[in-house]
């Protein structure tokens, strides 16, 4: 079995709402290499952790059998972290929403061990991620 790499595959603004709490939706999918052939499947289960960058608050949800998820939050910077077993960890640093904004966040887990982190700098802007030996 082949090691891939995950990625943030959308990041992106939807929409707005008129309330204090920015709101979070999208998709865990996970990528996988045998031999030649390569396919994509959802994470049913996947486990998605949001935390604050100051650690004073952190939220977890789990993905659905279609591997999607939602999630409210308060405004603010998160650094996120996607799980799920045969994949490599996911970590998506410095993830701002802000007051009232509809976010979606599609992501790809590469399978394998290890940890893979992706800097998120504006919507649909992406530092491509960088193996981490953790």
């Amino acid at each position: 079995m082949e090691s891939v790499d995950g990625k943030v595959s959308k990041f992106k603004t939807v929409g707005f709402a008129d309330t204090t709490v920015a709101f979070v939706r999208g998709q865990v999918l996970g990528m996988s290499s045998y031999g030649d052939s390569i396919s994509v499947d959802t994470l049913p289960l996947a486990l998605i952790r949001f935390q604050s960058i100051d650690d004073s608050l952190y939220k977890d949800i789990c993905a659905d059998i279609d591997g999607n998820f939602k999630i409210d939050l308060d405004a603010g910077v998160y650094n996120v972290t996607i799980k799920y077993f045969g994949f490599k960890v996911l970590k998506i640093n410095n993830l701002g929403l802000g007051s009232g904004e509809v976010k979606e966040l599609g992501v790809i887990l590469g399978q394998g061990q290890g940890i893979t982190e992706c800097i998120v700098k504006e919507d649909s802007v992406y530092i491509q991620p960088q193996e981490v030996d953790k």
